[in-house]
């Protein structure tokens, strides 16, 4: 499945996949897993996240190249459970929102793109933010 990617899903791919690895190892170790699950939202524990690894480490290796990591964004892919819209929205709020203040400020949104391999200064987000947020105080906020 992972080989019949098109060029633009492998070169985006490729990007999650080089903002993962923390360490430019050229390869993703368990806890760079669980650290990409939990910006995804979807924090596993360290078995089910080693299970999810052995389903894809060909090698037997311990940690999952550029391939495996491929056919693991496939394999999860086609176990992810569909959400309507609204609960996807709610989802990626919670993402982005990572202190639970139930607003996202510039610093969670930079890093939140930041995670997702966008390449953006902070004035861009700030930008960004000041777009979406009209009485400055976040978005997402009720006040």
């Amino acid at each position: 499945m992972a080989d019949q990617l098109s060029a633009s899903d492998r070169e985006e791919f490729r990007e999650l996949f080089n903002s993962i690895d923390s360490d430019g190892g050229g390869a993703i170790d368990l806890d760079e897993l669980g650290e990409m699950m939990e910006l995804l939202g979807r924090p596993m524990s360290r078995e089910k996240l080693q299970k999810m690894m052995s389903e894809v480490d060909t090698d037997g290796g311990g940690s999952i190249d550029f391939e495996e990591f491929c056919q693991l964004v496939v394999n999860q892919s086609a176990n992810e459970v569909k959400l309507t819209p609204l609960e996807d929205a709610k989802r990626a709020f919670k993402m982005f929102d990572t202190d639970g203040s139930g607003t996202i400020d510039a610093s969670e949104l930079g890093n939140a793109l930041r995670a997702m391999g966008q390449k953006v200064s902070d004035e861009e987000v700030k930008e960004m933010l000041a777009q979406a947020d009209d009485d400055g105080t976040g978005i997402g906020s009720t006040h």
